[in-house]
């Protein structure tokens, strides 16, 4: 549904999982048991962090477009292996957010410091997530 401003509302937990099953490399993971967490937040965009039994992924609602869209993913031993979570996270990127980097990524990816103030609080988050998945 359109808003006020000609934007369409941001999307339920719910349509975030539903997108997983338009990514090349979704492979019938059950989407009912996936765990999610948004890493990301602006007035426009909400980047989300979807987390199956097989694969990790990055989903982006942009409320300027009409389709949710799965940016990135990864397998799941490629984030969590030997029961360790292998991420970087740099949390001196800007005032307002920091980035995190999956695997052997460049580029990183946004977070909102609003919604993790610290980087220990990210690294929690996103460890018990993928230890509830094993």
């Amino acid at each position: 549904m359109k808003n006020i401003l000609g934007y369409r509302d941001y999307s339920s937990q719910r349509k975030i999982r539903e997108t997983i099953k338009s990514s090349v490399n979704y492979r019938g993971e059950n989407i009912e048991s996936s765990e999610l967490v948004c890493l990301f937040e602006t007035s426009k965009q909400r980047t989300w962090f979807v987390a199956t039994e097989k694969r990790v992924y990055l989903i982006l609602d942009d409320i300027r477009k009409d389709i949710v869209k799965v940016n990135k993913s990864y397998r799941f031993n490629t984030i969590y292996s030997n029961e360790k979570l292998v991420i970087k996270i740099d949390s001196n990127y800007k005032t307002l957010t920091g980035r995190i980097y999956f695997k052997d990524s460049t580029r990183g990816w946004l977070y909102s410091k609003s919604l993790f103030p610290n980087k220990i609080d990210l690294h929690n988050t996103i460890n018990t997530i993928m230890k509830r998945l094993i």
